[in-house]
């Protein structure tokens, strides 16, 4: 009864990740997971990736997360550089800097404030920064859903500006498998306040399993949708990614 009961248990796991990846990146992913360790956590990885777009056949990704966590404040920083391979070129093009700072009203309801700095030359985006202000609420354990509004100023590469205000609303799933595998999910939905057929779309996978002590065999795949990207950008890209995780 026992083994009916986690096999029952695995598969309506992978059931509710599949419902959430057939509702469908330029999107970054926040992961609140051991929101609840005080002082440092972290962690930092080093991915290679396929990636279906227009330019890069290869990608080289490192990717580092930092919190601090004293009474009810957090803050965190993520960091993130690709190395892509365009054509015959190898340029650090992809990249963002990320800082949030969360005040916890009690262990179900949060504050977040957020600055963000993003430039994705594949995608032609020169630089693109965001300043937001939301909430987010646990739902179960490691389970969030978050709403928020950000100002973006995007500058693309054909030097077109654009300046929006933008609803963002996600969720994050996180699930304890066998033999401590975590699988995690990152849903986000990000229209323009004054023309929602102006949206943007992420679904974000990721499964760690453990090697050794704290090192992870990680693998994510990043499906997303922009209703009006730059010129010559298709409108959905998406990625798998193989690496290594440290965690701390």
């Amino acid at each position: 009864a026992i083994m009916k009961k986690q096999n029952y248990e695995f598969y309506l796991t992978i059931l509710l990740v599949l419902i959430h990846s057939s509702t469908f990146s330029q999107i970054l992913s926040i992961d609140h997971a051991d929101n609840n360790v005080i002082g440092w956590s972290g962690y930092t990885e080093i991915d290679f990736d396929y990636n279906k777009s227009t330019k890069t056949d290869w990608e080289l990704v490192n990717n580092t997360y930092l919190k601090f966590r004293w009474s009810q404040f957090a803050f965190i920083f993520m960091n993130e550089i690709d190395l892509n391979r365009a054509g015959n070129s190898v340029l650090p093009n992809v990249g963002y800097q990320h800082l949030r700072s969360i005040y916890d009203f009690n262990t179900n309801l949060s504050i977040e404030a957020f600055l963000q700095n993003q430039y994705d030359l594949v995608q032609n985006i020169k630089n693109r920064r965001l300043l937001g202000l939301g909430i987010k609420t646990q739902i179960r354990d490691s389970n969030y859903l978050g709403v928020s509004i950000f100002y973006e100023h995007e500058n693309l590469i054909d030097n077109y500006l654009n300046t929006c205000y933008r609803l963002n609303v996600y969720n994050q799933l996180t699930f304890h498998l066998l033999n401590n595998i975590i699988l995690s999910s990152f849903l986000y939905l990000q229209p323009r306040i004054n023309d929602i057929s102006d949206l943007r779309l992420s679904f974000r996978t990721n499964i760690s399993i453990p090697i050794y002590k704290q090192i992870f065999f990680s693998v994510t795949t990043l499906f997303s949708h922009d209703s009006s990207p730059a010129i010559s950008i298709p409108k959905t890209n998406y990625q798998i990614l193989n690496g290594l995780k440290y965690k701390f």
